[in-house]
């Protein structure tokens, strides 16, 4: 009887324990899935595309980079569970627009910036 109750315990203990150690892997894989995105958006940003658009298109650019969907690279997520993927699209997705709109917000200052030191170097000329 006292080694069928010893076994019991064990065996309840050990489930108890499996279902905590399940969950804390999902959260390590949700975790690894940001920060794999994070790391690949910075690689996968084109700085230089969406600075020149909004250098040359002004307003327009910007607006087209805060409008843009991201299309995630298909080899980002080849053989990655369904967990790794649910975290890691929303995560791309916007780690990548925020970098686009931060390039294409700067094109768009430098543009404005080189417009007034053109406009007012003209005006010391008259």
């Amino acid at each position: 009887m006292l080694k069928s109750i010893t076994m019991l315990m064990i065996l309840s203990l050990l489930l108890c324990s499996a279902v905590p150690a399940t969950q804390h892997a999902a959260i390590g894989i949700k975790e690894q899935a940001r920060l794999d995105a994070k790391n690949d958006a910075a690689r996968d940003a084109s700085k230089i595309k969406w600075g020149l658009g909004g250098f040359f298109c002004g307003v327009f650019g910007v607006a087209t980079s805060v409008v843009y969907k991201p299309i995630i690279p298909a080899e980002n997520l080849l053989g990655k569970s369904p967990d790794y993927m649910l975290a890691y699209k929303p995560a791309y997705k916007s780690a990548i627009k925020r970098k686009n709109i931060i390039s294409a917000t700067t094109g768009c200052l430098a543009a404005g910036g080189v417009t007034a030191i053109v406009l007012v170097l003209s005006r010391s000329e008259e």
